[in-house]
């Protein structure tokens, strides 16, 4: 794996305007970057209770990856806003799409937290068996390589399922390396943007 930045991909040509985006709000060199309040990222569902320790290392290397690209795109101040929400529970084990998604937009609905139309409210993160495996093999390989765990996955093989709240829009899987803020920013615009044929994980 080589390193890669992704800060030449262009935005996406908005079809209409969310309330906010992970964007970069330094717009002056000479002024200190301006930190939101608002919390960002997915919230996480966790379906797979088989081994801790992969859990555990998903969640390291889901965090290396995205304040690496978070940094690259010169919106490090905002990785202190980066809440998970994560929802565990053996009520869920091996849950099916259908089910998270009515849980979600029970959370939605629940206000729990202030709602607008960015990517938070609109979609969210199942971690199941096979996204911890196939994570936990690429985290194998860096570790065999002697790379961190920030190293760019220019192959797409470490990936989460993203499951909208819209049923007609289903769910698809996204490379993690891709995921904030790239595929923050796209869901509230065009859903069909971020995955290409559907069957290899989405890199929009």
């Amino acid at each position: 794996m080589s390193g890669m930045s992704t800060s030449h991909l262009q935005s996406p040509s908005p079809t209409s305007t969310p309330t906010r985006e992970l964007e970069d709000t330094q717009l002056d060199d000479s002024q200190p970057p301006t930190t939101s309040d608002v919390k960002y990222g997915f919230k996480i569902y966790r379906t797979d209770y088989s081994d801790e320790s992969k859990w555990e290392r998903f969640m390291t290397y889901l965090n290396a990856q995205v304040q690496a690209r978070m940094k690259e795109e010169n919106i490090a101040h905002e990785i202190l806003n980066i809440d998970w929400a994560i929802e565990t529970s053996p009520d869920i084990a091996c849950a099916s799409e259908e089910d998270i998604r009515r849980r979600f937009i029970a959370w939605v609905d629940s206000d729990d937290e202030p709602t607008d139309n960015s990517a938070r409210f609109r979609a969210c993160i199942v971690v199941d068996h096979d996204c911890l495996i196939d994570v936990n093999a690429v985290v194998e390989l860096l570790e065999e390589a002697d790379e961190e765990l920030d190293e760019f996955d220019d192959d797409g093989l470490a990936w989460v399922r993203l499951v909208s709240r819209d049923p007609s829009e289903g769910s698809l899987r996204v490379c993690v390396s891709y995921l904030l803020p790239r595929t923050f920013n796209f869901v509230p615009y065009n859903w069909e943007q971020i995955g290409a044929d559907g069957k290899d994980p989405a890199r929009p």
